[in-house]
C-alpha cells in the first residue's frame, strides 16, 4: 500500500510542472498587406519585449503567428525588402489569449539618380542682383 502511495505522488509530482506552465502564454497573430489590400508573403515579423524575442514570417495569404509568448508589452515590428519597415509599439500580450496585430505595408522609395550641377559657378550673384522696379516708379 506505501509503494502505491509513493508511486501515485511521485507520478502526481512529475505532472506538477507541466500543470504550473499551462495557460501561462498568450499569442499574436495577424495579416499583413500592401496598400492596394493585397496580402503580402514572406514578410519578416518580430514581436520584442524585455522578457523574449520571436521572429515568425507571413505565408502567401499575409499571415503570421508568433505563439507561447510569456505575457509583456511587445513591439511588434514589419520588414520586407522593397517596403518600407512598420512597427507597432505597446502591444500587450495576455495568458490565454490571442492579440490580433495587422499591418498595412507601403512600398519603399527608392533612389534611383542623383542629380549634380554641370556649371561650376552659379549663374545668380544675389549681392549684385539689381531689384526690378516698373517704369511708373522710376525718376
Amino acid at each position: 500500500m506505501k509503494r502505491l502511495l509513493a508511486a501515485g505522488l511521485m507520478a502526481a509530482f512529475m505532472l506538477l510542472p507541466n500543470v504550473a506552465f499551462a495557460g501561462t502564454t498568450g499569442n499574436i497573430t495577424g495579416t499583413v498587406i500592401d496598400s492596394a489590400g493585397k496580402p503580402i508573403a514572406d514578410v519578416k515579423v518580430t514581436a520584442s519585449s524585455l522578457s523574449q524575442t520571436q521572429t515568425g514570417t507571413t505565408d502567401s495569404h499575409g499571415y503570421y503567428a508568433l505563439v507561447n509568448l510569456l505575457p509583456d508589452t511587445y513591439n511588434v515590428s514589419f520588414q520586407k525588402s522593397g517596403l518600407q519597415a512598420a512597427s507597432t509599439p505597446g502591444i500587450t500580450v495576455t495568458q490565454d489569449q490571442n492579440t490580433v496585430v495587422n499591418e498595412t505595408m507601403q512600398a519603399e522609395l527608392k533612389t534611383i539618380a542623383n542629380v549634380r550641377p554641370a556649371a561650376r559657378r552659379t549663374w545668380l550673384n544675389p549681392t549684385r542682383a539689381a531689384m526690378c522696379t516698373p517704369s511708373a516708379e522710376r525718376s
